[in-house]
């Protein structure tokens, strides 16, 4: 299950990396399975207060990687629970930016998508050892 969630968040962080990259050099994206890659990136939604969603997405998988490695590494439960709670956080914004991008822009970002189903995935092996942490003590 370490190994499962560490490469996972470290798919995370390289998709966001590459969508930081793009964003500040401005190079078109691959965009792979699907249109409106660039339309998304460059949209009014793919910024927040100046700051580019790439760019915020970058943190929440450089975070979420430290959690879990403190966690893996001492086993303190906070950490776990941290990690959860970013995961969660992070579930419930890309809900909405799939919203604005299927109900708004009517366009769709391949990484975009890529990045929330990594993050649903985390979310939901972090709800599994949670409650089989609590189904075990």
């Amino acid at each position: 299950m370490k190994k499962i969630l560490t490469l996972l968040t470290i798919a995370g962080l390289l998709d966001a990396a590459y969508l930081t990259y793009h964003h500040y050099v401005g190079n078109t994206l691959a965009c792979v399975a699907v249109n409106g890659c660039q339309f998304v990136t460059t949209s009014e939604y793919a910024v927040i207060y100046g700051i580019p969603l790439a760019l915020i997405g970058l943190f929440y998988y450089i975070s979420l990687l430290i959690g879990e490695l403190i966690y893996f590494k001492t086993g303190i439960n906070f950490f776990l629970y941290l990690c959860l709670t970013l995961c969660g956080t992070g579930t419930l914004v890309y809900l909405y930016l799939i919203h604005v991008q299927a109900g708004i822009l009517h366009a769709f970002c391949f990484w975009c998508l890529i990045s929330a189903g990594i993050t649903f995935t985390i979310t939901g092996i972090l709800i599994y050892v949670v409650i089989s942490k609590r189904l075990t003590t």
